[in-house]
């Protein structure tokens, strides 16, 4: 009798030991499906809700914990006419049928949605009551110091910063940076109509600089930044107005599979006629926030850009990493844009939103 116990309790070890190992290092649960279901159930919400007007989207794929799962990202915009109370209860009993976990958060003109199981989100739903449109914020010259990125990184939103080339710091940012899987740009410095008073720095490419060199000198600023998913310039007013010189540049940062973003400090840059010329990805800056570096000049300079905005659906304004008071006037006004339903956004989504015909 004594003999059997011992032997039944080790079978159950055993049995138990096996059944540990399994679903450590072999059972995988997959979502893949059940998030597929899901989507192809939220489709059919918008269709009989007459939701039509989305704006982005895009989906991503996880695993972790030997757990396979795939998040969906919506964000829509909504009917004036919109009946807010119905629509809000109709998705919630929508969720409660299909037997959902359901995570709300709500702002003034911005409800949002997290929906999923067993604390996994497989869809992200982002409805805009009151939408005005996206604000791409683009901080310049970093490279010099490394402490100041934390204060913008801190407020919350997607801010693209631009590195300048083989400075002191410039590795260590960008490294930082694609930690924190956030885009960022090459900040490259070109000749000045005013140089040599302004002067872009030892690693620029000037107009005089032979075709060879351009390549060379170019290659060289942005291997020193690692992985930017694009170039804004740094001064360059006499550059960017040289059509055969940025034929050759815009040429390499296609070659690169990079975007150029003209900083416009050149009201009369060839930029985006040639980008436009060599099919290239191209955005350009709209308003510089911080020249006079002033509280009071920095709210005048976003009121600017708020009639741009409201005007095109989108706008991108250019601020410096060493300006004294931007980074209290950002505090102070996002979040009272974020409830007047402006949304900020990185260039490079911007990017993506354009050559997708989805902006306005």
């Amino acid at each position: 009798m004594k003999k059997n116990l011992l032997i039944f309790l080790l079978f159950v070890s055993v049995v138990f030991i096996f059944l540990s190992v399994y679903f450590i290092f072999f059972y995988k649960k997959d979502y893949r499906e059940l998030c597929l279901k899901l989507d192809n159930s939220i489709k059919e919400f918008f269709l009989i809700n007459n939701v039509k007007n989305i704006k982005r989207q895009y989906s991503k794929e996880y695993s972790q914990d030997n757990i396979k799962w795939i998040q969906k990202y919506y964000e829509i915009i909504l009917p004036k006419d919109t009946n807010l109370e119905k629509f809000q209860n109709d998705i919630e009993k929508f969720i409660i049928k299909n037997k959902y976990e359901l995570i709300k958060k709500k702002q003034k003109n911005i409800i949002e949605y997290c929906i999923g199981k067993n604390k996994k989100v497989f869809l992200n739903l982002i409805f805009y009551i009151q939408f005005k449109g996206y604000i791409a914020i683009v901080i310049d010259d970093l490279g010099y110091e490394n402490k100041r990125i934390d204060e913008f990184i801190n407020l919350g939103i997607p801010i693209t910063f631009a590195i300048l080339p083989r400075e002191k710091y410039s590795k260590e940012l960008a490294q930082k940076l694609l930690n924190l899987k956030y885009p960022y740009l090459l900040h490259l410095p070109l000749e000045s109509s005013s140089y040599p008073k302004d002067n872009p720095g030892r690693y620029a490419i000037f107009v005089n600089t032979h075709d060879e060199d351009v390549e060379k000198i170019f290659l060289t600023n942005l291997r020193s930044v690692l992985k930017p998913v694009g170039v804004n310039n740094h001064m360059g007013s006499k550059f960017t107005g040289d059509k055969h010189k940025m034929q050759i540049l815009l040429n390499l940062i296609k070659k690169e599979n990079l975007f150029f973003m003209d900083s416009m400090t050149n009201p009369k840059s060839v930029g985006e006629n040639i980008a436009r010329e060599i099919n290239l990805k191209f955005l350009k800056n709209n308003v510089f926030l911080d020249i006079v570096d002033t509280t009071e000049n920095i709210k005048l300079r976003f009121k600017i850009l708020l009639k741009i905005v409201n005007k095109y659906g989108y706008g991108i304004t250019i601020g410096h990493i060493h300006k004294k008071h931007i980074i209290e006037v950002l505090k102070e006004i996002i979040p009272t844009l974020k409830e007047d339903g402006y949304k900020f956004i990185f260039v490079s989504d911007l990017i993506d939103l354009k050559y997708n015909n989805m902006l306005f």
